[in-house]
């Protein structure tokens, strides 16, 4: 039925396999408040007002309560409401289509989207 025991060795309901690491670093705690300092920035957006954090809010996992999420830097309406962001590193195929294949292209795909933040400086 599953494609891999749900059950860690201290019996935890989390899945036994590694997450998905392109880049083999253990977690720091200067990683971890690089990544939280990123996600609630503002500035990265080309109005400076739009952060993941807009979208994505925490007290919903990181999703919104939206129909179509309506927070972008174009003010249209999106073609979808923002996914949760909870236990991403078990997924394969992200975003709603499943067009984007690892976590760090999921990270840029919504700074250079022209409605969500807009950014069009950034490189791949």
């Amino acid at each position: 039925m599953w494609k891999r025991p749900l059950l860690a060795k201290r019996g935890g309901p989390i899945p036994a396999a590694p997450a998905y690491r392109p880049f083999p670093r253990p977690l720091t705690p200067e990683g971890v408040a690089l990544g939280r300092w990123l996600f609630y920035a503002p500035h990265l957006s080309s109005d400076r007002q739009v952060s993941c954090a807009t979208c994505h809010e925490q007290a919903r996992a990181f999703a919104d309560d939206a129909a179509l999420t309506q927070r972008g830097v174009s003010g249209r309406p999106l073609a979808r409401h923002a996914p949760a962001l909870i236990n991403l590193a078990w997924v394969e195929g992200l975003i709603w289509d499943g067009g984007t294949k690892n976590l760090e292209s999921l990270s840029l795909a919504p700074l250079k989207h022209p409605d969500e933040m807009g950014n069009s400086q950034l490189r791949s």
